[in-house]
C-alpha cells in the first residue's frame, strides 16, 4: 500500500509504515523544519505501528536556503551590513565555503519582503543594490567569479537566490 500525503511519501514495507518527509518551507508560516514535524506528529496521531520517519529539510532557494546550506557543508558565516530592498541599513550575512571558494547569497535574506512592513512595499522604488554589495563582498573575500543570480545555479562557483 502507497500513500501520498501532501511534501512525503509512505509506503509499507514487511508490515512497517515508512514515511520520507521532505518539505520546504510554508511561505509566511512554517519553517522546513516546522513543517517536517507537523507532518511527523500528524503521522504518530494516526497511531500506525510500526512507523518509521526519515526527514530530509528541503529548500526552492529562497527563504531559509542559507539555513539548510549550513546543516550540510562546512561553511563560514560572513556578517555583512547591506542594504534592504528599499536602501535602508539592515544587517544580513551570506554563506562561504572555503574549500571550494564558493559564495552562498540568498536574496530574501537581504532583500525579502520579511525586512519591509507591508505598508512600505514599494515595488517600482525597490532594489537588490544590497546583495550586489554581498556579492562584492565576497569577491574581494576570494570567491571565484561567476556568479548566478537564480534558484538554480549554471556555475558552482557562487549561488544566489531568488525570492
Amino acid at each position: 500500500m502507497k500513500m501520498l500525503i501532501k511534501r512525503s511519501y509512505c509506503i509499507i514495507f514487511k508490515n512497517t509504515m515508512k514515511c520520507l518527509i521532505i518539505p520546504d518551507k510554508f511561505k509566511g508560516s512554517l519553517t522546513s523544519a516546522e513543517v517536517s514535524n507537523a507532518i511527523v506528529r500528524g503521522l504518530e496521531l494516526t497511531q500506525i505501528s510500526p512507523l518509521e520517519t526519515i526527514v530530509i529539510p528541503a529548500s526552492d532557494g529562497g527563504d531559509g536556503f542559507l539555513d539548510l546550506v549550513q546543516q550540510f557543508k562546512k561553511v563560514i558565516r560572513k556578517d555583512i551590513l547591506s542594504l534592504n530592498a528599499l536602501q535602508q541599513p539592515i544587517e544580513s550575512y551570506y554563506l562561504i565555503d572555503e574549500r571550494s571558494k564558493t559564495a552562498y547569497v540568498e536574496l530574501a535574506n537581504t532583500v525579502g519582503l520579511a525586512h519591509i512592513s507591508s505598508e512600505l512595499l514599494d515595488m517600482e522604488g525597490s532594489s537588490t543594490k544590497g546583495v550586489g554589495i554581498q556579492i562584492l563582498d565576497a569577491l574581494t573575500s576570494g570567491v571565484k567569479p561567476p556568479f548566478s543570480a537564480s534558484s538554480k545555479p549554471r556555475r558552482p562557483n557562487c549561488t544566489a537566490t531568488s525570492v
